[in-house]
């Protein structure tokens, strides 16, 4: 049997990995973005040219924020059952994804 411990430390492992992704992706379209407006302003394309690609790149971002809210509510959902079942006290300021006794050192 999987010890809570290991699969709190493999969960935080994967929401944190999961955290960083949303965020490059949400850097990458904000770069894209931008590249798209400096394309339009600096070709001097007609203001409706791109407009519907302009459009759909904010909705993915939109929708990715979204994503990114629930994730930490998730978040903060997994992380009040790990310090409840565990019995630590929550004074970390990340995920703790080291073992438990690295853990109640810090506490």
């Amino acid at each position: 049997m999987l010890p809570i411990e290991l699969a709190g430390k493999r969960i935080a492992e994967d929401l944190d990995a999961a955290e960083r992704l949303a965020n490059e992706f949400l850097r990458a379209a904000a770069k894209l973005q931008t590249s798209m407006m400096n394309a339009c302003i600096d070709s001097e394309l007609s203001p409706h040219d791109g407009q519907v690609a302009v459009a759909r790149v904010q909705e993915a971002q939109s929708q990715i924020v979204g994503a990114r809210a629930n994730l930490l509510k998730a978040h903060k959902s997994m992380r009040s059952d790990f310090i409840r079942i565990v019995g630590l006290p929550d004074t970390f300021t990340r995920c703790p994804t080291g073992t438990l006794e690295d853990q109640s050192k810090v506490a």
